[in-house]
């Protein structure tokens, strides 16, 4: 499923740099560059400088026991679903796409209208607005035994994977509106 945090916005940002360094010294100037690291929370800045990584348990364990507990056993349940090695089909997903990849399925933002948002919505103009996301493909025959095993593997993960994810933004989704009377919209959304 493909996530757009800031270092989508980071990379977009360092796109729009090169290209203002590419352009005519007259069209310079014309070119809003929108900071995101200056515009991210202090935590996720130490994260850049530290070259902090998904695996340190360290931040994992001292938020454990408190008011994220539910949030990372989702986040650890998530990591071990995701340890199935998976034969590489021949030919990637990522090739189907005419011209770019799709939309993603989730924006990370640490406040409304803030760097990241802001380079989301300029990249989103040149995404492909259709998206099959969440999706899976196996490749099995029916005749092998063994391959229809693994098909059903996969299918279970996949499953059981994007459960734990969907609870986790339901839950996220809540934290930041409670006490609110803001609500999202369309209830087959919120069923999803």
């Amino acid at each position: 499923m493909r996530i757009y945090d800031h270092s989508d916005a980071l990379m977009y940002e360092e796109m729009l740099i090169e290209s203002a360094n590419e352009d005519d010294e007259e069209n310079r100037n014309q070119y809003e560059f929108p900071e995101v690291e200056r515009a991210l929370p202090a935590c996720i800045q130490k994260t850049l400088k530290e070259k902090w990584r998904i695996e340190d348990r360290r931040l994992l364990r001292a938020h454990g026991k408190g008011p994220y507990r539910s949030w990372i056993d989702r986040l650890r349940k998530m990591q071990r679903l995701s340890r199935l090695r998976l034969e590489q089909w021949r030919e990637p997903l990522e090739d189907r796409y005419y011209d770019s990849p799709p939309l993603p399925s989730l924006l990370i933002a640490f406040k409304e209208r803030d760097a990241i948002t802001a380079c989301f919505d300029e990249e989103s103009q040149h995404m492909l607005e259709g998206s099959s996301e969440p999706t899976v493909c196996v490749v099995f025959s029916p005749k092998k035994a063994d391959e229809v095993k693994h098909a059903v593997r996969v299918i279970e993960r996949f499953v059981a994977f994007n459960t734990e994810l969907f609870e986790l933004v339901e839950e996220l989704w809540e934290t930041k509106n409670a006490g609110s009377d803001s609500h999202r919209g369309e209830p087959s959304l919120r069923a999803a």
